[in-house]
């Protein structure tokens, strides 16, 4: 399971009744209070957020900006940005020059009216950056980071949802994230 470089490790003895995992481990959903001061914790948040229609995006740029971003899906709650990263999933090169939003893509999705947006890759933003979490966050919206399999889905006419593990005044949790199709 991906851990941000720095991160604890993920402890999950086979034969335990425990786990030890950092909230933003593998698959999560990041709260706009993981980088914002005072805004809202996941626990904070109604649950409708976490469901909803949505669409894939097919990415194949690495830099991800207006041109990339300018045909958005209409009627979606979510949209999944879908760039094949997740194929190195469990590598050393996972969190390194991963596909990542411009400053300029991060506006265009916060003026489109979604309630959340995930990506098969570890962050919006190049290792050290928060400019794409910040304007996301300032916007109201969820992120869902490290998605898998984007591939399997249709890119429409599915629910996605990403209900958190639920732990009051936390920024993010690991989520079971799913495509529901209809």
């Amino acid at each position: 399971m991906p851990v941000y470089p720095g991160d604890p490790k993920v402890d999950l003895p086979p034969d335990a009744w425990w786990l030890g995992i950092p909230t933003h481990a593998g698959t999560h959903v990041d709260a706009p209070a993981h980088m914002l001061e005072g805004a809202p914790a996941l626990d904070e948040l109604p649950l409708d957020v976490f469901t909803g229609p949505a669409a894939v995006l097919d990415i194949s740029e690495k830099v991800i900006g207006p041109k990339q971003l300018k045909d958005l899906p209409q009627g979606v709650d979510h949209l999944l940005l879908r760039s094949g990263w997740d194929t190195r999933w469990g590598s050393d090169a996972y969190f390194y020059e991963h596909p990542y939003l411009t400053p300029e893509g991060a506006e265009v999705l916060a003026d489109s009216g979604l309630l959340g947006v995930g990506m098969d890759f570890p962050s919006p933003d190049p290792m050290s950056v928060t400019d794409a979490h910040r304007i996301l966050f300032g916007a109201g919206m969820i992120l869902v980071e490290n998605l898998c399999n984007l591939s399997q889905l249709p890119l429409t006419g599915f629910i996605f949802t990403c209900l958190p593990l639920h732990l009051e005044g936390r920024d993010g949790a690991p989520c079971r994230a799913a495509g529901l199709l209809l």
